[in-house]
């Protein structure tokens, strides 16, 4: 049976990946230690029908990545996470989880890599065990963060997977987990990065804050001035995402599969919406009446007061678009932001 190694903390996006492979798959969960990747959503609970690994020195993990037929997801923690007060630790944390964890990952996969190497050198020893190489896996996915990637500034056209990376820490990291990553790839490790949107999701990111909380009331919560851009993408959209690279050709509801191999860079995306707007989709979503409704606006200077520089995560937004072809379902959703929300409330 093939083998999906999910790695990173429990989550909304980790559940639904394993929910997705289980019936078909042996899923092992590589679970890391608590810190800032724990903030992410998920609980401690085992995910139904998977074998969960502790992602520690001395736990073994990197036995999990051995195998031809193995494919590797790596989910760190994005920018939803990092929406409070930034200190040392909090920077210290994030990054570990992103980039350093992502080395890690590559370390294991380069070391399987050169293990076959040896093994394939001295098949032809008559002193040889006649024992089958190990492997590196097939295909490493990246699930990054757009938003972690690009940065909140905004930039007066939308970016594309060609479009340079914001500045400050959170996008070096997110840079440096890219690179980390990229570093897998061989003839037998194919690699790909994913960028996401924000995820909309039940009880997760932005629909678990105020903006979730306020439209499941009947109001409209607008965060900062409102029309910042806020480039999203609904669970379902970003797991077929992921399924698509995994399985290497792409394609899927409304996608041509490619006649090529799925590598590099893409970003996962279902639309922009202005930030006002979301908040009355969500309203909208959950059956109030369409239009109306009351109104909390949480200005900059009060998102400044509680989050000090992390309120440019919610005051600020970037345009996200692709010009690659959309992994998994065509234009990367299914339909209207109100369908996608409808889809995961």
């Amino acid at each position: 049976m093939a083998a999906v190694v999910l790695a990173g903390s429990p989550s909304p996006a980790l559940a639904a990946l394993a929910a997705h492979y289980a019936p078909t798959s042996e899923v092992v969960v590589l679970a890391p230690p608590r810190g800032i990747h724990r903030r992410d959503g998920g609980g401690d609970a085992p995910l139904p029908g998977t074998r969960t690994v502790r992602w520690t020195d001395g736990s073994g993990w990197e036995a999990e990545l051995v195998g031809e037929d193995v494919a590797v997801v790596h989910v760190p923690p994005g920018a939803g996470s990092l929406l409070r007060r930034w200190d040392e630790q909090v920077v210290a944390d994030h990054v570990a989880a992103t980039a350093g964890a992502a080395a890690a990952l590559t370390a294991a996969i380069k070391a399987a890599a050169s293990a076959t190497v040896a093994a394939t050198e001295s098949a032809g020893s008559a002193d040889a065990p006649h024992l089958s190489p190990p492997s590196p896996p097939r295909v490493l996915v990246h699930v990054g963060c757009a938003v972690c990637h690009y940065g909140s500034t905004p930039r007066p056209s939308p970016v594309t997977e060609a479009s340079p990376a914001g500045r400050g820490w959170m996008c070096a990291s997110a840079v440096a987990a890219e690179a980390a990553a990229a570093a897998a790839s061989s003839a037998s490790t194919r690699v790909v990065m994913l960028r996401a949107g924000v995820v909309l999701a039940p009880q997760w990111g932005v629909l678990a804050g105020g903006v979730g909380i306020v439209g499941r009331a009947g109001g409209v919560a607008v965060l900062g001035g409102g029309a910042q851009p806020i480039s999203w993408v609904g669970l379902p959209a970003l797991t077929a995402a992921v399924a698509a690279a995994v399985g290497g050709r792409g394609g899927g509801v409304g996608v041509t599969p490619s006649t090529t191999p799925v590598t590099g860079v893409y970003n996962v995306v279902g639309g922009v919406a202005r930030a006002d707007a979301l908040g009355a989709a969500v309203r909208t979503a959950v059956g109030w009446a369409d239009g109306g409704g009351w109104r909390l606006q949480l200005r900059e200077g009060v998102l400044n007061w509680l989050y000090g520089e992390a309120s440019g995560l919610a005051t600020g937004g970037v345009a996200v678009s692709t010009a690659r072809p959309p992994l998994g379902r065509g234009g990367g959703g299914k339909g209207s932001l109100v369908d996608e929300l409808r889809a995961v409330l």
